[in-house]
């Protein structure tokens, strides 16, 4: 009986030992699936914050992408714009270009009338000092007619003076008888057989065009 009661207590304790130990075994895999869970669930959890931000980035860049769109239309609109503009542009200036050259061909032209002004200008002048020359040329001449008159009038009286003169001394020459012919004077009935013509020219001083 006794080695029964042995026998039944070894395997009552050794039963008791290896469900213990098959207990502690449990438990500790237990825990360690516990930690594993938990690791689990934070690294699920990392992950759907991770999928929160990817959803939120995702969202942003289809915002953006939304965004860059509008703009590439508005920029497209632009850029057709400023080529329009460009072209008008373009027009603008090929017409400035020819008013620019029909400007540059007009001042060529006023150059060489100005120039030919000018010229017209110099003779203008010119002819002016020569007309104010003749002017005061004529002016000195019209003051000195009177003069000139008396001194033509006293050079006639002059001249019939000396033909009076020359009929004396013929008279005294010929004892108051004139022959037939004038004998080289000019006389006729005792007479001067030729009345004086004075012709006198007047040159103007400085006359010239």
């Amino acid at each position: 009986m006794k080695v029964l009661r042995v026998i039944l207590s070894i395997l009552l304790i050794a039963a008791t030992a290896f469900i213990s130990f098959k207990y502690i075994q449990s438990l500790n895999e237990k825990n360690a699936l516990l930690n594993s869970l938990n690791d689990i669930k934070k690294e699920a959890k990392a992950l759907e914050n991770e999928k929160q931000n990817l959803l939120q980035t995702l969202e942003k860049e289809k915002e953006a992408l939304q965004e860059a769109a509008r703009e590439n239309a508005g920029l497209k609109d632009t850029l057709k714009a400023n080529q329009d503009r460009l072209a008008t542009l373009e027009t603008d200036f090929q017409q400035a270009k020819q008013t620019i050259e029909g400007v540059l061909s007009d001042v060529s032209a006023l150059k060489a009338e100005n120039s030919n002004l000018k010229d017209q200008k110099y003779n203008l002048r010119f002819e002016l000092v020569q007309a104010t020359k003749e002017n005061e040329s004529l002016k000195a001449k019209l003051t000195s007619i009177p003069e000139l008159k008396k001194a033509i009038k006293d050079l006639k009286k002059k001249i019939r003076q000396v033909g009076e003169v020359t009929v004396e001394i013929n008279k005294q020459i010929q004892g108051d008888k004139i022959p037939e012919g004038n004998q080289g004077f000019l006389l006729k009935d005792g007479h001067s057989a030729s009345r004086a013509k004075v012709r006198i020219e007047v040159t103007p001083v400085g006359d010239s065009k």
